[in-house]
């Protein structure tokens, strides 16, 4: 669900005070408060956008695997904000690279039957370890012309967006208060944001124009 929802890049700017990592819990500890903010998430890239890491070389209870997975850092409010539905397992608590979260084609791709099955198995990548904590339903991240991706999911505060879910009645003064809070915290990065649902919906802008033309 990606309605509500406004997506702000990153900070870039170099700032000697705080170390990356450190730069989301900042933003969310300032943001959280405001009256019309529903919640604070982020991610490296938000639903509409290609997930840019994958892996081919995934290995679970140290039997290989045969298939890409996508991979895709998330805050740990990431499934909540998006309402994405959790099946099995547990979400994310806090930062944590040893901890997994699946998507269903991603259980089917590791070879298990269902999605309890998943839950408390080790999955390595790279020479790490981690154990897979909660699977969550199937879900577009792109357009539906494309199919379902098998996704693995960790947490983490090192992303590209900070998407902060609104309410639309006072939106113009909301806006005015993501930006000085977010130019406060982190001077000399422009704030640059867009509204998620309208990006999502311009993969449907060549069927928009089809049916407009039909």
């Amino acid at each position: 669900n990606p309605e509500q929802v406004v997506a702000l890049k990153a900070p870039k700017a170099i700032d000697y005070g705080y170390g990356y990592n450190n730069r989301f819990p900042r933003f969310q500890q300032a943001i959280a408060p405001l009256p019309d903010v529903l919640s604070v998430s982020g991610s490296a890239t938000v639903p509409g956008q290609d997930i840019f890491w994958y892996d081919d070389q995934i290995r679970v209870q140290d039997q290989e695997t045969s298939g890409v997975f996508s991979i895709l850092h998330v805050a740990p409010s990431y499934f909540q904000q998006y309402d994405i539905d959790l099946i099995a397992g547990r979400v994310f608590d806090e930062p944590n690279r040893n901890k997994w979260i699946i998507n269903e084609s991603a259980v089917k791709l590791l070879g298990f039957d269902k999605a309890e099955m998943a839950i408390g198995q080790t999955i390595q990548r790279n020479e790490e370890a981690g154990e897979i904590i909660g699977v969550v339903r199937d879900f577009h991240h792109q357009s539906l012309k494309k199919a379902i991706e098998p996704i693995l999911f960790w947490a983490s505060h090192s992303l590209n967006y900070y998407t902060v879910k609104v309410k639309t009645n006072n939106l113009s003064q909301t806006l005015e208060q993501l930006q000085e809070n977010y130019q406060s915290l982190f001077p000399g990065s422009p704030f640059e944001y867009f509204f998620l649902d309208e990006f999502f919906n311009r993969q449907y802008q060549s069927e928009r124009q089809f049916n407009a033309l039909f």
